[in-house]
């Protein structure tokens, strides 16, 4: 992000590209067609449109002209929301839509192929002209602040010219701006961002490619890439599978091989018909891989976009056709060559005048070696699973410090409607009386933030009488509340005063912290009336801590308490707030009630973000929710796989030697011994397999320690567990053939060939 200031320098001094600005701020209440809603908005300079090449699916985009602040207010929407709130309707453009309570007409709907610049956040629903931000938000004066960083850049480069030279030519022009930016802060600004900062190398502009858009998909990252990881094994599970079964139809296909050669085939053709066997196979996979993939694609979008924005759209397109029949391609041809040479690979004489008989112990060490590589693998995945499964068990189940049942969150900015400050506690008074009256609501409540929402406020307090500087700083999360959230919430008070109706601004400030803070800071002693201020600006009031309250997870579940204050609304700066309201039944039941209570107190309201709190965590869980349910069915699928191979083997294996079987049976050996003689075998490889899995996977697990919680990488019981189940469905597995070979007729076994 840049300032206004630097963007503005940009556009004017750059003549390698077409320089364009944007502003995403969230959402903003609507009212169309008498209808109050809330929509995602964001500011775009006047070139926007025409520098991405962004075409209008109806009316037109916004121009230069419309990015001046004398100009008539103008706003363009997306197809999405054109078809989600007006329904596709022909007359859209010329409407007046009323953002934060001015009025904007739609000059038109941007194409149903833009999609945005931003890859997770996507297309906001309205765009308005970047001039129009004093307008639409309340009390701004960020054009006029060339310290405040807000607006993304970004630009399109001329014939000719290069990123080197934009680069070049822009440094300059970007240090001017942000040394006169620096010079106009205010003093508390720059001392407090020195106090934070460490010292470091000078600014410096540096100019990338935005060709995939402003990538803030980190979060995801880390997942993705376990997942790649995760069905490259898979991957490697079923070419095993497909090169132990090609080793067992050359094996089989000895003697006619033989048979093929002495006649005058050549070896290069054999090879080409074996080969051409195996690719037909690896391509069938893919396509039914296609089609899993079609499937899964809505899967790991619902997990990426998190809160339902939908933002990204995972499609199967060509490039995704194409990667997946060169990899099938691939992998039928290097895993089918090996069985091929070999095949092709045979003494003429001998394969000729070869019997099952004599070719009973002569079984391929490779096809044990990949059988073991497979219980290897497959283990390690299931540990994996078992180690995420029971990650996602204990958040769940973990303490969050307050009741979470039967609690509905929603959220409401009168500031965006231009309420006066001094009448939003008034408006909230009022819609608390309408709430509470709804029968079934216990209590109703509201914060600045909601908890478990991943979202966080957080501060820097300095006690009173402690130097102003970052040693003795300390950082705290703050939760601005309604005096009784406390007990709405369900926390308890352990010492002190709660925060009443008479803590208002003309009184002493006061603040309640967590215990978590006063044993951090106050061990052996009573934080009661100790008093601390946020920041170092010498007009920074002190508060006095009157109370200690229970702790109560902030933004997430897996995090540790963090040290947190609360403070009064009636004391504070008011503004957009998250209600709570706790209620004897479902509280699902009571949103209809909810909603016609607050439009009841102002019908141009709009309630936004309707949650129960089982919901809001839940979306915080999205991503150790959709990879538990991923690992889990890669490592059952790679549980089953290596499965068919063991049988496989096996069976192939009583197979060839049903001659020996028959011989052992007729000198008197019982089914019972032919059993014990099958499963011995198989039970050696798959135990092989599983303790060369067991290290491979407590080094694994030492690398996704940071994604697990409440419980260690080598947790005992999920290794064991994925053990017992490895062993218990390998040993069924190499079970079915051991039965069959006990139930061979002698007679028929000894005339065998």
């Amino acid at each position: 992000m840049f300032s206004f200031l630097a963007y503005q320098r940009f556009r004017e001094q750059s003549a390698h590209a077409d320089i364009f600005g944007f502003v995403q701020l969230g959402n903003w209440n609507v009212s169309l067609d008498n209808q109050a809603h809330v929509a995602m908005g964001q500011l775009v300079s006047g070139n926007y449109h025409s520098a991405l090449h962004v075409t209008a699916a109806k009316g037109r985009t916004i121009t230069e002209a419309d990015d001046s602040p004398s100009a008539d207010p103008v706003a363009v929407i997306s197809y999405r929301y054109w078809d989600r709130q007006l329904g596709l309707d022909p007359a859209v453009v010329g409407k007046t839509i009323y953002l934060n309570r001015v009025p904007i007409t739609i000059v038109g709907v941007t194409s149903r192929e833009f999609k945005g610049v931003q890859q997770r956040s996507g297309l906001p629903d309205v765009s308005i002209p970047l001039s129009m931000e004093p307008r639409i938000t309340p009390n701004s004066v960020r054009h006029n602040e060339p310290w405040r960083w807000w607006v993304m850049v970004m630009g399109r480069l001329k014939p000719g010219s290069s990123a080197g030279e934009l680069q070049a030519s822009l440094n300059p022009v970007f240090l001017e701006a942000a040394r006169e930016g620096w010079d106009s802060a205010p003093a508390e600004r720059r001392n407090a961002r020195l106090d934070r900062d460490q010292p470091r190398s000078p600014a410096r502009l540096i100019v990338d490619s935005a060709a995939t858009g402003f990538d803030n998909m980190a979060d995801v990252v880390t997942p993705v890439l376990m997942l790649s990881v995760i069905t490259g094994l898979v991957l490697l599970i079923v070419c095993a599978n497909l090169a132990n079964l090609l080793l067992a139809k050359s094996s089989a296909r000895h003697r006619e091989i033989a048979l093929r050669l002495s006649l005058g085939a050549s070896r290069g053709r054999l090879l080409r018909q074996l080969l051409t066997g195996s690719v037909a196979m690896a391509i069938g996979g893919g396509l039914l891989g296609l089609l899993v993939g079609y499937w899964a694609a809505g899967f790991f979008q619902n997990w990426i976009n998190g809160d339902g924005q939908n933002a990204v759209e995972l499609q199967l397109n060509l490039s995704v056709l194409a990667a997946t029949m060169l990899m099938s391609l691939f992998t039928g041809i290097l895993f089918g060559l090996a069985p091929a040479l070999r095949t092709t690979r045979v003494n003429l004489n001998d394969t000729i005048k070869e019997t099952a008989r004599n070719v009973g112990g002569n079984r391929s060490r490779l096809s044990k070696s990949l059988l073991v590589a497979q219980v290897a693998m497959s283990l390690v995945l299931l540990v994996g699973a078992g180690l995420f499964l029971n990650t996602l068990r204990n958040l769940q189940s973990s303490d969050a410090g307050f009741d979470r049942e039967n609690l509905v969150w929603f959220t409401v900015n009168p500031q965006m409607n231009r309420y006066p400050e001094a009448q939003i506690v008034s408006l909230y008074d009022r819609m608390i009386d309408a709430i509470q009256s709804i029968p079934g609501v216990r209590s109703a409540t509201f914060s600045q933030v909601r908890l478990l929402s991943g979202s966080s406020w957080t501060s820097s307090i300095f006690m009173e009488g402690a130097p102003a500087d970052t040693a003795s700083s300390i950082g705290v999360h703050q939760l601005i509340v309604r005096p009784n959230f406390i007990e709405t919430m369900g926390m308890r008070l352990m010492l002190g005063r709660n925060l009443n109706e008479h803590d208002v601004k003309s009184s002493p400030k006061v603040a309640l912290i967590n215990d978590a803070l006063a044993r951090q800071h106050f061990a052996g002693t009573s934080p009661i009336g100790k008093r601390f201020k946020f920041g170092i600006a010498p007009t920074a009031r002190y508060l006095e801590i009157v109370g200690v309250v229970s702790d109560a997870k902030y933004t997430q579940i897996q995090r540790e308490v963090p040290a947190t204050v609360y403070t009064s609304y009636l004391q504070e700066t008011t503004s957009g707030m998250h209600f709570a309201v706790r209620t004897a039944g479902n509280p699902l039941t009571i949103v209809p009630q909810l909603t016609e209570a607050v439009r009841q107190v102002d019908k141009d309201l709009p309630l936004f973000e309707i949650k129960t709190q089982e919901q809001e965590l839940g979306e915080t869980q999205n991503g150790e929710r959709a990879f538990a349910a991923a690992c889990s069915f890669f490592g059952a699928l790679a549980l089953v796989l290596a499965s068919i191979g063991l049988y496989g083997l096996m069976s192939f294996s009583v197979t060839r030697r049903t001659n020996e079987i028959g011989i052992r049976m007729a000198l008197g050996a019982s089914g019972g011994s032919v059993v014990r003689m099958i499963m011995r075998e198989s039970m050696i490889l798959v135990s092989i397999g599983v303790i060369i899995g067991s290290v491979a996977a407590l080094g694994v697990a030492r690398l996704i320690a940071s994604q697990l919680y409440g419980l260690k990488p080598h947790d005992p019981f999920t290794i064991a567990a994925a053990v017992a189940l490895m062993l218990v469905v390998a040993g069924f597995a190499g079970y079915l053939p051991a039965r069959r070979a006990a139930k061979v007729d002698p007679m028929v076994a000894l005339r065998y060939d």
